[in-house]
């Protein structure tokens, strides 16, 4: 077994990650805690800029879809599957988790094996949303598009 697998194992095993599951669920349910979760891991993926190359994407579209799924825009994703993704987040956003942020590498390293993991294993959810997004974006794109039989 990697170091890397048995960082994520005891990161997934934790009281911890536990936590951040149940806390992931009740965030759901109060769209104002969910835009504090937002604008947290905002805040940390900008003071972490360089040192999270292999997750800021993956992070910023675990946010995106929490606060589609929190204002009802995007429901097409089973509770248990946006509650992970939310428990991501809530441990990355944790200072102190299985490996705590101040241990210089190893701190990081915790967070982004979590969110990777979540990644992986949700893969087909995260495609359905991406392909929701872009569909959402066309259409917003459709709409704004002038009227170009319209003369003023």
């Amino acid at each position: 077994m990697s170091k890397r697998q048995r960082i994520l194992n005891r990161a997934i095993n934790s009281g911890f990650f536990r936590y951040a599951l149940q806390r992931g669920a009740s965030l759901l349910a109060d769209y104002k805690s969910i835009d504090q979760l937002y604008g947290d891991v905002h805040f940390h993926l900008t003071n972490r800029n360089g040192q999270l190359r292999k997750a800021t994407e993956e992070i910023k579209l675990f946010a995106e879809m929490v606060v589609a799924y929190a204002k009802g825009k995007y429901t097409g994703i089973p509770w248990s599957s946006i509650t992970m993704i939310t428990a991501g987040l809530v441990y990355f956003i944790s200072p102190i988790d299985a490996i705590p942020d101040f241990i210089p590498v190893a701190g990081l390293v915790d967070d982004v094996s979590v969110i990777l993991w979540i990644y992986n294993s949700l893969k087909h959810e995260i495609d359905k949303f991406k392909d929701w997004k872009l569909h959402e974006e066309q259409t917003i794109l459709d709409r704004e598009e002038p009227d170009k039989n319209h003369i003023e």
